[in-house]
């Protein structure tokens, strides 16, 4: 049974929002014809043949029409083809008349030409809107009015250009439930004191809000749809931006009036300037925030940068050089050297199993501990041990870091070392690699782990390479760490302990995934005599 379809009442009215136009077609033009259409008519006259632009309408003249082409569409855009019609009879006939054969052939190229012109201005449509979005927030040096003012100027002028008396912006909770009257123009100053207004109970919000502008008048039999305030009518327009609602914008009018299409449009312009104002203030905060973060994270960064050893000590016979990778953020990795004496040269080489400021923190604790426990323990496994017992009593076990360090004699040329967690090294001499030891559990796991004393002695022509990071113990199919992986297929090999740094971060950046850390790098070479400068 179908039921006769009810009236709306004369004292509501809903505007339906319509879908906004596409963009310009291919063949308009504000001043009169457009460029395509006087390339169509000179074309026509050319050939004796009638060009047109179809769009999705048929043809109406198909007794005319002689050749079309295939669609050409973008997107959701409407489809068009172009059209081949044979010239009307009239007393003047075209001089030339191509072949339809070759006629298809002009129109074929056209299209495509065409087509290419329509994809272009249609590109560029679209860039331009995107470059308009992209100009950041920025807050003007001379902006002292509050928000409150500003939202109040814009409830005045749409009061103003509608020639009604009173605006009111309704705004909804973080739970979106209720409805609360954030700023009003024409309402007395307590009205912001009034409680929320319950979004299920306020049938014009919940209407508004689905896209509609609602009309009312207080005369209306229906007690659900009446005003939020005492007026003889008023509209409703909803307030959000293109993803998310905000709320409402209320007009009233002490009279009872209608209000036109015009007038509807030109309120619901003022609530987009609502909702632009109120995105702005919360993007400024934002950007404020951010900046303010990322500010401190520079200062960090900087900070750490500045802790890390930058210039070698001058020894006989020995090169040394480091890196750890920051790419502008914090790390949680470092590298250390110090001199104990005259004699002994300690090295390290290691970092948190956190990344972030926590893992920074932790790095920067750990190495700390490093350098006040090398001046009173020289033997690195008592080290490691008095280190891992320091982590494990100050934290509740998610405190965990790798490490190796080494005490090098510099006139022996042992080392003696130690290793913990995330680490590798590799020994190079003129005719053999031999890599480091396997590294005992990270620190901090168990203050009854038990780290094994090392040792390898350096002749003259060695170079030690030691790595610290997440990404030096995963094996590759052969099942060699990641510094026994930088010499495949490597024939030519640095020299100076600098250049084997260079080196080591350009092999890195090629083996390491993207989404992984480049270890930390500490490179010490023993020259075969002091005045051993060499070359690459």
């Amino acid at each position: 049974m179908n039921r006769p379809k009810k009236p709306v009442p004369e004292y509501l009215r809903l505007h339906v929002e319509q879908s906004p136009p596409d963009e310009p077609s291919l063949d308009s033009s504000s001043d009169g014809e457009s460029s395509v259409q006087q390339l169509l008519k000179q074309l026509g006259r050319a050939t004796g043949w009638q060009f047109k632009l179809a769009s999705s309408s048929p043809s109406r003249c198909p007794a005319t029409l002689a050749w079309s082409s295939e669609r050409y569409q973008l997107g959701h855009q409407p489809p068009w083809w172009l059209e081949l019609h044979r010239q009307p009879a009239s007393g003047a006939q075209p001089r030339i008349r191509l072949q339809l054969e070759q006629a298809v052939e002009i129109a074929t190229a056209v299209g495509e030409v065409l087509h290419e012109l329509h994809s272009t201005r249609h590109a560029l449509w679209q860039r331009e809107a995107e470059l308009a979005a992209s100009v950041p927030v920025v807050p003007r040096t001379d902006e002292s009015e509050h928000l409150a003012l500003r939202l109040e100027a814009v409830l005045r002028s749409g009061v103003d250009a509608v020639q009604c008396h009173a605006a009111a912006l309704y705004l909804l909770d973080d739970a979106t439930s209720q409805l609360k009257l954030r700023a009003a123009w024409g309402l007395p100053p307590q009205s912001l004191l009034d409680p929320p207004r319950p979004l299920g109970d306020a049938i014009a919000d919940l209407e508004a809000l689905l896209g509609h502008v609602v009309v009312l008048h207080a005369d209306g039999p229906t007690p659900a749809w009446q005003c939020p305030e005492p007026f003889q009518s008023a509209v409703c327009v909803p307030v959000s931006t293109p993803s998310i609602p905000l709320g409402t914008l209320w007009v009233y009018s002490r009279h009872r009036r209608d209000f036109s299409d015009q007038e509807t449009n030109l309120i619901e312009i003022v609530a987009g300037r609502l909702a632009t104002d109120l995105e702005r203030e919360v993007l400024l905060s934002s950007n404020e925030k951010n900046t303010h973060a990322r500010q401190a994270i520079d200062t960090l960064v900087n900070w750490q940068q500045q802790q890390f050893p930058h210039v070698a000590p001058l020894l006989d016979n020995w090169e040394l050089a480091g890196s750890t990778p920051s790419s502008r953020s914090i790390t949680p990795l470092f590298h250390d050297w110090a001199m104990l004496d005259d004699k002994r040269l300690l090295i390290a080489v290691g970092g948190s199993l956190r990344r972030g400021a926590d893992g920074a923190m932790l790095a920067t604790q750990l190495r700390g501990a490093l350098q006040l426990g090398g001046q009173l323990d020289t033997q690195p496994e008592r080290l490691l041990s008095r280190i891992n017992r320091m982590l494990y009593a100050t934290s509740v076990g998610d405190q965990q870091a790798s490490l190796l360090c080494g005490v090098l004699d510099i006139q022996t040329g042992c080392f003696r070392y130690a290793a913990a967690g995330e680490v590798a090294g590799i020994c190079i001499q003129p005719k053999r690699r031999r890599q480091t030891a396997p590294p005992d559990a990270a620190l901090g796991i168990s203050d009854q782990s038990v780290y094994r004393p090392h040792r390898l002695t350096l002749p003259p022509g060695a170079v030690l390479l030691l790595a610290g990071g997440s990404a030096v113990n995963q094996p590759d199919a052969a099942g060699r760490h990641l510094l026994a992986q930088v010499f495949e297929r490597q024939s030519a090999l640095p020299y100076k302990s600098w250049q084997w740094v260079r080196w080591l971060e350009d092999r890195f950046r090629q083996l390491v995934p993207p989404q992984q850390m480049p270890p930390s790098l500490l490179v010490l070479r023993r020259r075969h005599s002091c005045s051993d400068s060499g070359s690459a």
